[in-house]
């Protein structure tokens, strides 16, 4: 039985990290499945392999606040009913807000998720507990009298960073469906 193409998140404006990580997996140039005469402007990568690298990157997320979000990833991707074979990015939307060919957009992309290290650590940053010692440190007098601080509400909201790279937005139900023959199959190589 062929595997059937899922659809299982979308992303406005952007092309989020996770989505990148899923599709790391052996990444290749291929056709779209949602606007098949538009060429080659998707890509493609093995589920298993982008799982495990997305598995990879959300083992080093320690911010607290993201936990929920990061068990809601791995849950979502390792349910029988999300499984497939390949993972099919389809950023054409995205890339068309861009005066270059979407082809040539597209070629960048791929290369960019090719040696995305740098990106990875960059966002890592931002997911992770301070050390303690970069923490606020108490004053003199709060030391001495044995006062402790004031909780401070946090400046911006703590998992702004976490939905930034793609968390917490798991679905079934997106803008397109793909169908199960012609044009999603054809991208599939079936």
């Amino acid at each position: 039985m062929p595997h059937q193409p899922k659809g299982i998140s979308e992303w406005n404006y952007d092309i989020p990290l996770v989505f990148k990580l899923l599709v790391s997996g052996n990444v290749t140039i291929s056709r779209s499945a949602i606007w098949p005469d538009a060429g080659e402007i998707a890509l493609m990568g093995g589920y298993d392999e982008g799982v495990v690298r997305l598995d990879a990157f959300l083992e080093r997320i320690t911010l607290a606040e993201a936990q929920p979000l990061v068990e809601q990833a791995k849950a979502f991707l390792k349910a029988s009913t999300n499984r497939g074979r390949y993972f099919l990015l389809e950023p054409g939307e995205i890339l068309e807000m861009n005066d270059e060919p979407l082809a040539e957009q597209n070629l960048q992309l791929h290369d960019s998720i090719r040696k995305m290290e740098a990106e990875v650590e960059a966002a890592l940053e931002t997911l992770t507990i301070l050390p303690r010692a970069a923490r606020a440190r108490q004053g003199f007098l709060a030391r001495v009298f044995g006062r402790t601080p004031r909780a401070r509400e946090p400046a911006v909201d703590p998992l702004a960073s976490v939905r930034s790279v793609g968390l917490g937005h798991w679905s079934n139900q997106l803008y397109y469906t793909l169908d199960h023959s012609g044009a999603a199959s054809e991208a599939l190589g079936k």
